[in-house]
């Protein structure tokens, strides 16, 4: 599909979703999208049913209600999505990215595509047939969606339906399936570690070796589950690079005085070279903060301020820093591969004296030689940034802003730029 047909297609959506005249529902059954950047798109309703999307990018789209019967979603970026409501029965989502989506009351039990002679489990090869009869699995011998290995971390699936689903050694930290129906999945080496399993239908579910540390299993149907099988075990114990969990709020709360009396009082953090991955820091302020060789992958950073921080040499792979300030900050060889910037501020900042009064000098943000490969920076303000080697091997810079930016010797291969497709 060319970029023009796509584009007529999607703005007589736009129109029908408006009740316009001349608007027409958007239609890419059984289309080849792969690898097709859509993030923030408004595909509300939209169908989808055995589309190919594999590395397809949709982070933060609107994909309510839509119609994605038996798609192909391998490797997709969905981070943020919005897909309550979503006809996700028989999809493929192996790999994907589902960080902070919203599957609410969305569908991912098992389906058929009856494609003339051809069945087509999930999202198989085409055949001859233009359309293609749905159908789901009978009951007791169904096989769901294809999640095997998905990041789904805080994504909220209250109420899904997930018969059957394979999430097989997927990430399901701090994710919210409370009330979800989880019946014969296969949940083997899944990380659900702080999950909200509340309510969960995890009838004959398949947890062996699944990790349910600080997990919500209050009212949850266990029947032909042998919880003896999951990994229950306390976390282990401290290394000599960890921090207890009071021994950062002690950290965290003299920082804020710190920044609050502009160093007068309290005490400036320094977490350097401390192991903080999976660390919940949402709305933090750190400004500031020395984080220098700081681990944080998949840390949860969603608001926090991290303004003139030195994050140098930090590990930030996988995390979450959606909306968070990062101006003035020194990220020089940080990890950021995969990491979540959308909305993310990294822009020039000012710089004060020690009363606090401003010196007319600009600190712009350190990128020198940081890995961004895979990183989502859909809306981040990158003013001024200095990238110089950096590494942004398929990131999305969709509607960002990179004026000024200094991107001399980076390597930009499968980069996805404002006004341009990888």
């Amino acid at each position: 599909m060319t970029p023009e047909s796509l584009s007529r297609i999607l703005a007589a959506h736009a129109r029908w979703l408006a009740r316009r005249t001349e608007g027409a529902r958007a239609d890419f059954t059984r289309a080849d999208l792969s690898g097709v950047v859509l993030a923030a798109a408004n595909l509300k309703s939209a169908k989808l049913s055995g589309a190919q999307l594999a590395r397809a990018v949709l982070a933060g789209a609107d994909l309510t209600e839509c119609d994605l019967f038996a798609a192909d979603l391998t490797g997709a970026v969905l981070a943020n999505a919005i897909l309550v409501r979503a006809d996700l029965r028989g999809a493929l989502l192996a790999g994907a990215d589902l960080r902070g989506a919203d599957l609410r009351g969305a569908d991912l039990r098992g389906g058929t595509l009856l494609l003339g002679k051809m069945t087509k489990m999930a999202a198989g090869k085409d055949s001859d047939a233009a359309g293609g009869a749905k159908a789901e699995l009978p009951s007791g011998r169904e096989a769901g969606a294809d999640l095997e290995a998905a990041l789904l971390n805080d994504a909220i699936c209250s109420g899904a339906r997930m018969n059957g689903c394979n999430l097989a050694g997927a990430s399901l930290a701090g994710a919210n399936l409370s009330g979800a129906v989880i019946k014969r999945a296969n949940l083997a080496g899944a990380d659900l570690t702080g999950a909200n399993l509340s309510g969960t239908d995890l009838t004959d579910a398949i947890i062996d070796g699944a990790k349910l540390q600080n997990a919500d299993l209050r009212g949850a149907k266990l029947a032909g589950v042998d919880l003896a099988k999951a990994d229950r075990s306390e976390p282990p114990r401290p290394g000599p690079n960890a921090i207890s969990t009071i021994a950062l709020r002690v950290a965290l709360h003299e920082h804020q005085e710190w920044v609050r009396s502009n160093g007068k009082t309290g005490r400036r953090a320094d977490l350097s070279g401390l192991t903080l991955d999976g660390a919940n820091l949402n709305n933090s302020d750190l400004s500031g903060a020395i984080l220098r060789g700081t681990k944080l992958a998949r840390g949860r950073l969603r608001g926090t301020i991290l303004a003139l921080a030195d994050l140098s040499g930090a590990s930030l792979a996988a995390a979450d820093l959606s909306k968070a300030n990062l101006d003035g900050a020194n990220l020089a060889d940080a990890d950021l591969s995969r990491a979540i910037l959308r909305g993310a501020s990294m822009a020039p900042i000012e710089l004060k004296d020690a009363d606090g009064k401003p010196t007319g000098r600009l600190q712009p943000v350190d990128l020198v030689r940081a890995d961004l490969s895979g990183a989502d920076l859909t809306g981040a303000r990158l003013k001024q940034a200095i990238l110089t080697l950096a590494i942004l091997r398929g990131a999305v810079l969709v509607n960002a802003v990179l004026d000024n930016v200094v991107f001399e010797g980076a390597n930009l291969d499968g980069a996805v730029l404002p006004g341009r497709r990888s």
